[in-house]
């Protein structure tokens, strides 16, 4: 179990413009050094800036894993979601690090996890609320349908590792830039930017993979699943679907269209 003193200093800032408004601005201790989080003011011209008051919150931060293997909980003042950051000291949209000592390395070495937005993220949001499996664990390979601009899919790269993949299919040419950007860092990640539904236009990319995650906001989002689980899923692999009960019958209540949609993937993925 991991421990780190983690100071956050909150300065308050009196802009004496805009009817002196408040600003907070927070900055990040480690190691006695302080890393800005935010700026403010730096667009505003004629600002004079003055610091009026310095507070120092000072809190103690558990590290353990989670019951899913790759998945972190920091414990502290409140709990946080968390994965191993394949890639220390960057971030991909801007979510909290969290640096503790490394049990197994030279004094001074550190660990550092990123925080897991639930919000931001569906598969984080499932495994807070208690799914019984997300079928991803180190070293596997996975397919990730739906990618967008990367976000949950830099969470299933830290956990997968080094020694995992994943292929990241995302259609939008706008969210591609973004995945493109993320993935030059992350050499586990592998973007493809193409329609999904048309799986052998990417199979001179692909190898057989052990699980699928669907996040595909479409109608025929089954028909997408069974189309690429034919084509690279490998035998007693696992598909793990994100439904989006709007984006296949907004008419119907969302109960009937998730009960509509098991049986489907029932019969077509099976």
């Amino acid at each position: 179990m991991n421990k780190i003193l983690v100071c956050v200093i909150h300065l308050y800032i009196n802009i004496e413009v805009f009817n002196r408004k408040w600003v907070t601005v927070d900055f990040h201790v480690e190691d006695g050094v302080a890393r800005k989080e935010a700026l403010v003011g730096d667009a505003v011209d004629s600002v004079v800036v003055k610091v009026v008051e310095v507070v120092v919150l000072v809190g103690i931060v558990e590290v353990e894993p989670h019951r899913h293997p790759g998945v972190f909980i920091a414990r502290g003042k409140e709990d946080v979601l968390c994965t191993k950051n394949l890639l220390p000291g960057n971030t991909v949209y801007g979510e909290k690090k969290i640096a503790v000592d490394d049990p197994n390395g030279d004094a001074g070495e550190k660990i550092e996890y990123r925080a897991w937005n639930p919000f931001r993220s569906k598969l984080a949001a499932a495994i807070l609320g208690g799914i019984s499996q997300i079928h991803m664990k180190p070293g596997q390979k996975v397919l990730y349908l739906g990618a967008a601009s990367g976000t949950t899919v830099s969470h299933v790269a830290d956990i997968v590792g080094e020694e995992g993949m994943v292929f990241a299919v995302e259609f939008s040419h706008r969210s591609g830039r973004d995945l493109l950007d993320m993935a030059k860092k992350r050499n586990n990640i592998v973007p493809i930017i193409e329609d999904a539904r048309h799986p052998h236009k990417y199979r001179m990319l692909m190898p057989m993979v052990d699980c699928i995650f669907s996040d595909v906001a479409q109608p025929d989002q089954a028909r997408i699943v069974a189309l690429n689980a034919h084509a690279f899923l490998k035998n007693l692999g696992h598909v793990v679907i994100s439904i989006k009960a709007n984006c296949i019958d907004s008419t119907a209540p969302p109960e009937a269209v998730f009960a509509s949609e098991n049986r489907t993937n029932e019969i077509t993925v099976c």
